[in-house]
């Protein structure tokens, strides 16, 4: 994972706003309540970390922070790619994926 959120920082050295409107609906509102609860960055192991930092900046733009022990590091190598992808579609298709 340390290797993912490094990755990140040099890749995404600026803000990358998420947009989730589809036809004018905020996705990330509409399912807001069937996320499961997040943390704040304080509860996050190391939390003056750079990843910690980068947790916080980019993953609650479209849902809460999520805990280091939701996933397996072997599964969070999925989830990371995965969210790499949406927001790779999202910005080529203008936000309207999301």
């Amino acid at each position: 994972m340390r290797r993912t959120m490094l990755l990140l920082y040099l890749l995404l050295p600026a803000v990358a706003p998420a947009s989730h409107t589809w036809s004018g609906i905020d996705l990330c509102k509409v399912y807001e309540d069937k996320l499961p609860p997040g943390l704040s960055r304080d509860q996050l192991p190391q939390a003056a970390s750079t990843e910690a930092r980068l947790l916080s900046r980019y993953c609650t733009q479209c849902h809460s922070l999520p805990g280091p022990d939701r996933h397996t590091a072997t599964e969070w190598q999925e989830v990371t790619d995965n969210m790499f992808l949406l927001m790779e579609v999202s910005h080529r298709f203008g936000g309207l994926m999301g």
